[in-house]
């Protein structure tokens, strides 16, 4: 359980609703969520709803924001312009692999996004002067 104080308010979220929060902070939508996490849609409402109470707060967007200013959840560095371009680069060249992610099984469609993730983590890393910005893992 992930439980910090702010202003005199005691927020004790689970870990489930942790991984909900993180998911929607990274620009997932609620039909991805759910499909990732193998949750209801009810699940899904009820988990929303007890971050919403915890953090009072009125919506998704309003949590994400409450959470990276309380830091609930953590920025990552990735705003560098450089790593910007590699991925944009990556995506322009792997455009096939990524439309074929759009029909069929989602177990295996999760699996090849996974590799392609990897594929994509490989060629950031040799792109990278560890001297001149940092990836947190």
């Amino acid at each position: 359980m992930h439980t910090k104080s702010f202003h005199g308010v005691k927020h004790s979220l689970t870990k489930n609703e942790m991984v909900i929060l993180k998911s929607i902070a990274l620009g997932l939508d609620c039909d991805t969520i759910r499909l990732l996490v193998e949750i209801s849609e009810y699940q899904y409402q009820t988990l929303c709803k007890n971050i919403f109470s915890k953090l009072q707060v009125g919506n998704s967007y309003a949590a994400v924001q409450y959470a990276f200013k309380n830091g609930l959840l953590n920025q990552k560095e990735y705003n560098s312009e450089k790593i910007k371009g590699i991925t944009l680069e990556f995506a322009t060249q792997n455009i096939e692999r990524l439309e074929s992610l759009t029909a069929g099984d989602h177990k295996r469609n999760l699996w090849e996004f996974y590799d392609l993730l990897l594929d994509f983590t490989t060629r950031l890393e040799a792109s990278y002067d560890k001297n001149s910005w940092v990836i947190e893992k």
